[in-house]
């Protein structure tokens, strides 16, 4: 409700934050940004978003800033008779928002009967912050969550040049960095520094700063191979916050490379009971049933994100890929031109050749690739593997998982799904010594406690 009208990324992120602080209470379970944005400047009546949700209490409010003051109004309300059951209005410098937020949930809880314990009140404590550095690190998140992670970095680091002791664009930027490297758009030996650095700093910052814990947890998997130490701390974050997404979706990705199909299903679920609404909790569980080859409730799963109005081309072409469905392939390579660029487009045009049996049209397609685009080992191994040359596929792959290429070792049991295209490549005695290297074997595995999960 500013005057000009135009800082809805800053309405968006105080409501994200407030959001990501009343998730740290367990005795709430909070429906992620996604989804509790959908009914945002819609005419839907509380009890109908109540039911989409099996919510029982709706937080709503405006927020309007001038220069650095902020004035937060909002009240909660329950779904089953939309009557309110409290309302509060804040006033208060950019500064000190975080304190806005805490007073928030405290209200929230009061009016609930719910009560944080003293560890949790600890946990509460706040920082004040330079509001620049703050409103360039929600620019930052909205770019984030629209994946648009060159930006997002940007406005991260601006807000750490501007407030070197604000924890949490720390956090976020080793997220974006570690995003770029699952997409494959980047190496892990090109940003481990980074990463890493980002980590340490936020942690520092903030002992407790929850992305940077589940990132940092999320790289003791993929990147130290320090597997059951990574694994009990994912236990230790999803216990303490069972309503944090970001935990809840690294998590999955551990799970799947270790062979536990069911919890890795168990934490997709979860997530999207949490954000029903969010293509890319569907897009994530999607790409947990390719993981373990449950082809059609991946299919059903893309349906969904299509319904939602999104499209994820690369997700549904790389799954008609390994279905050996070359007409699905051909369906999304315009929209992947459009998005993603012409190498990237050259790249499926090849897989759908190589699904007609085009020799010629796929070693044309690979060949007009930019020399100067970043392409990664796993997507070099798949180039090998339709130019039929499986043992320059092994070494890709050994290479991709060597280079920490997140994806390579998340779908090493299955070879990324291309066990489908060809049934003996898994059991080649080279691709078995990955496993073996990696310490991801039946043995090695054997040896891991994997706890129960907590829901």
């Amino acid at each position: 409700m500013s005057q000009e009208h135009n800082q809805e990324w800053f309405s968006e992120g105080i409501t994200e934050e407030i959001l990501n602080g009343l998730a740290k209470i367990p005795q709430l379970k909070v429906i992620a940004r996604t989804s509790s944005f959908a009914f945002k400047n819609k005419d839907v009546g509380l009890s109908e978003i109540g039911e989409v949700h099996s919510a029982t209490h709706v937080l709503e409010g405006s927020i309007r800033s001038a220069g650095t003051r902020i004035r937060v109004s909002t009240q909660l309300a329950s779904t089953s008779d939309e009557s309110q059951i409290w309302s509060g209005q804040y006033d208060d410098e950019l500064t000190d928002v975080f304190a806005v937020q805490d007073k928030i949930a405290a209200s929230i809880l009061s009016s609930l009967n719910l009560y944080l314990l003293p560890a949790q009140q600890k946990a509460q404590l706040h920082q004040k912050v330079n509001p620049l550095a703050f409103k360039s690190y929600l620019q930052g998140r909205h770019q984030l969550n629209l994946l648009q992670l060159d930006t997002a970095i940007e406005y991260f680091d601006k807000a750490i040049e501007l407030d070197k002791g604000f924890a949490d664009p720390y956090g976020a930027l080793a997220r974006a960095h570690n995003l770029q490297i699952f997409a494959g758009k980047a190496s892990w030996l090109e940003k481990c520094e980074l990463v890493e650095n980002s980590l340490k700093l936020a942690l520092e910052n903030s002992p407790s700063q929850r992305e940077a814990l589940a990132v940092r947890a999320s790289n003791l998997f993929f990147v130290q191979r320090e597997y059951q130490k990574s694994i009990d701390e994912f236990d230790r974050l999803i216990r303490l916050y069972p309503s944090d997404t970001t935990a809840v979706s690294l998590y999955r990705n551990v799970m799947v490379a270790i062979n536990q199909p069911d919890k890795a299903i168990k934490l997709a679920n979860q997530m999207v009971d949490l954000d029903p609404l969010s293509p890319q909790a569907l897009n994530y569980r999607a790409s947990m049933y390719i993981a373990i080859e449950q082809y059609e409730s991946a299919k059903q799963d893309h349906e969904k994100v299509e319904e939602l109005g999104a499209h994820i081309p690369q997700r549904i072409a790389g799954l008609a890929f390994i279905q050996g469905d070359y007409a699905g392939v051909n369906a999304q390579l315009d929209v992947i031109r459009e998005q993603f660029g012409e190498s990237a487009y050259l790249a499926y045009k090849a897989r759908s050749a190589y699904l007609q049996g085009d020799t010629n049209l796929v070693e044309e397609s690979l060949a007009l690739i930019d020399k100067n685009v970043y392409v990664s080992h796993l997507e070099k191994s798949v180039h090998a593997f339709m130019q039929k040359d499986k043992s320059r596929f092994i070494d890709e792959y050994a290479e991709a998982v060597r280079a920490t290429e997140f994806e390579a070792i998340r779908n090493l049991k299955s070879a990324g799904g291309l066990n489908l295209l060809d049934t003996e490549l898994v059991q080649n005695p080279r691709y078995q010594a990955i496993f073996k290297e990696a310490r991801l074997d039946a043995e090695s595995l054997a040896k891991l406690r994997i706890p129960k999960l907590p829901f």
